[in-house]
C-alpha cells in the first residue's frame, strides 16, 4: 500500500532558508505527499517566495501564531495523510529519494518510524548516533532521534498534539506518550533529514530543554536531577568558555574527526 505522506513546514521569517527546504519536499521522487506550510505572518520576503509553489503546496496559511508549536499544532489538525512528518524552515531531506526509500522499506503500518538525522554546523556535519527509545543516559532520559526525522501516524498524533506549555520539547513529550502507550515502532537505517544546529531556540537555552525534558520523566523535583541540571549548566560553560579561546584551526581539525562526522 502507498501511504500518504503530510509533510508540515513551520516558518516564521526565514527569507534564506525557506526556498531550500521548500524545494527538498516538493523534489521528493515519492509522489503521494499532501504539502503544508503554515508561515507565522512573516514579514520579510518569506511569503513572497511560498507563492512561488502555490501549485505544488497543498494547503498555506499565513497568521500570527503563540510559537512554533502552535503552529505545528495548526498544521497537524489540517493534515490528511497516513503520516505525518515537520520539515520545518532550515530543514531538509537529506536526498530527493528518501521518502520513497522509507516507505518501500516499511514493514506493516507501524506508528512510528524513524531514522538518522544530519546536524549541520558552522565546521562540519555531524550525523546524530541512534539510541533505542528513550534510553537513559547520565540520569535524564532522551530519545536519541529528531522529530524531522520522524513519521507518525497522523491520527495518534492528532490524539495528542503538541503541548504549548513545553517551549522546546513539546515534540519530545509527544513521542514519548505516543510511546508510553505503546505505540508500536519502525527504525529505518538510513538518513532522513539534515537540520541547522547551534543557531535555534533549543540550542541556546539548554537548562530549559533539560528542564523539560525532567518535567516529561517526572523527576524534575528529584534533588538527583537537580543536582544533574547543575553539573551540565557548568560543563556547558566550561564547553563554552573553551571554544571562546580555542584555535579556529585545532577546533576544525577536532570536529572533522568526530566519530559520527559525515
Amino acid at each position: 500500500m502507498e501511504y500518504k505522506i503530510t509533510v508540515i513546514t513551520v516558518v516564521f521569517n526565514d527569507v534564506a532558508n525557506i526556498r531550500n527546504t521548500i524545494s527538498s519536499v516538493i523534489n521528493q521522487t515519492y509522489k503521494n505527499i499532501e504539502y503544508i506550510i503554515i508561515d507565522g505572518n512573516s514579514k520579510d520576503g518569506t511569503i513572497d517566495i511560498i507563492k512561488e509553489y502555490t501549485d505544488r503546496v497543498s494547503k498555506f496559511v499565513s497568521e500570527p501564531d503563540k510559537g512554533i508549536y502552535d503552529a505545528m499544532n495548526k498544521g497537524l489538525i489540517m493534515a490528511s495523510g497516513d503520516y505525518v512528518i515537520f520539515m520545518n524552515s532550515g530543514d531538509i531531506f537529506i536526498n530527493e529519494f528518501v521518502l520513497e526509500g522509507v516507505m518501500n522499506g516499511l514493514k506493516g503500518f507501524p506508528d512510528i518510524i524513524y531514522g538518522h538525522t544530519i546536524s549541520k554546523y558552522k565546521n562540519g556535519r555531524l550525523r546524530q548516533a541512534l539510541s533505542p527509545f528513550f534510553e537513559s543516559k547520565a540520569y535524564c532520559p532522551s530519545v536519541g532521534i529528531c522529530h524531522q526525522s520522524v513519521f507518525v501516524k497522523t491520527i495518534k498524533a492528532k490524539d495528542v498534539l503538541f503541548d504549548l506549555s513545553y517551549k522546546v520539547c513539546a515534540d519530545h513529550k509527544m513521542l514519548y506518550e505516543l510511546y508510553r502507550s505503546g505505540a508500536t515502532t519502525y527504525e529505518y537505517k538510513g538518513d532522513i533529514a539534515e537540520i541547522i544546529c547551534g543557531e535555534g531556540y533549543s540550542d541556546k537555552h539548554l537548562y530549559l530543554k533539560l528542564n523539560e525534558r525532567g518535567r516529561i520523566y517526572g523527576i524534575d523535583k528529584d534533588i538527583k536531577f537537580k543536582f544533574f541540571l547543575l553539573k551540565s549548566f557548568f560543563h556547558n560553560w566550561i564547553h563554552s568558555l573553551f571554544r571562546l579561546i580555542e584555535p579556529s584551526n585545532f577546533r576544525n581539525y577536532r570536529f572533522r574527526h568526530k566519530k559520527d562526522a559525515v
